[in-house]
This record gives structure tokens, sequence and C-alpha cells, in this order.
């Protein structure tokens, strides 16, 4: 459930007063200063017919980490375990990567093109002799929150379904705690 969580860095907005130095593409920089701050994370599980039926909350505490191009993300539910992130951008092959990994030492990699506001990742857990493919959208992007969609693909990504039940929105603290 809360892996969703780490894909915060596909967004398109930047924060006054960030970092520049880095020598890094503009929309690159735009998207990892975007994501500093503190960052309340609404989940919501929905039945067949849309109804809600579970719902969770988690704080994302993002932040500098070597420099000003690599982030480190603290990603701290209201129940259940405490997952860190590092997000980059790699240049040279013009990727952003993102690594996951959980106190239970799960680990998660996404990586998505600059041009994209999707990020993929492939499961490491087989389900009917396959490993699952996904990926995850941003919807409804404004400066301060946004909504995350995700699809998942049996075939290798041929096909794609997208997850009609859940609802992810996460909105910008302005007075963190």
């Amino acid at each position: 459930m809360r892996l969703m969580l780490t894909t915060l860095f596909f967004l398109n907005f930047s924060l006054p007063g960030t970092a520049q130095g880095t020598d890094l593409p503009e929309e690159a920089r735009i998207r990892i200063d975007y994501l500093l701050g503190t960052w309340d994370v609404y989940d919501e599980i929905l039945n067949e017919d849309g109804d809600v039926i579970e719902t969770s909350h988690a704080i994302n505490h993002t932040g500098y980490f070597l420099g000003d191009s690599v982030l480190v993300t603290s990603i701290i539910p209201d129940q259940g375990p405490v997952r860190k992130t590092i997000r980059f951008f790699d240049k040279e092959k013009e990727v952003f990567y993102e690594i996951s990994v959980g106190m239970e030492g799960d680990l998660f990699i996404l990586s998505g093109d600059l041009d994209e506001y999707v990020m993929n990742f492939t499961s490491r857990a087989m389900r009917d002799g396959v490993y699952p493919r996904g990926r995850f959208h941003h919807i409804n992007i404004e400066p301060n929150s946004f909504e995350a969609t995700m699809e998942v693909s049996m075939d290798g990504g041929e096909t794609w379904t997208k997850r009609t039940n859940r609802k992810q929105r996460l909105v910008r603290r302005t007075n963190p705690e």
C-alpha cells in the first residue's frame, strides 16, 4: 500500500529559493526541487462500488542529501513501518531513479524518463509465473498537491489495467511540525 508514496518526484512545479547549483537539465531541477518539504499523504481503498472501505495517512519529509541533486524522503505512516526513498536524475541516461527501502529490507526500484510524468517498475514478486510491471501517473497536479494513479501489466507492458480500487492525494504542509 505504501509503495505508491514513493513516486512523488514526477511533478512539475518549483519552489522559490531552491538550490540551483547542480548542473541538471531545467526540467530535472524543477521536479527535484518541487518535492522539498513536508507532505501529508492520504490513501483511500475502495470496494467494487467505489465506496471507501479503508483509509490511511502518512507524512513525507523530503530534503537534500549529498548536495542539491539527490533527495532523501522519510515516509512515516500513522501505522506500519517507516520507509526511506532516495531520488536522483542520471544525466548521462536522462532518467530519474527512485530507490525505496523499508525496515524489513524490502527494495523497490522505479525509473522514468525526463519527458514523462510516469514511473515504471517490475515487481520482484511473481504472480501466476509472471513478474508484473507497474507504472504510476500523476493527475490533478497543482503547486501544493497532486493525485497518484497506478496501472498494472501482466504481459510485459503490452496491455495495462488501471487500478480503480485506490485513490491517493498528497498535500504540501505550509507549516510543517
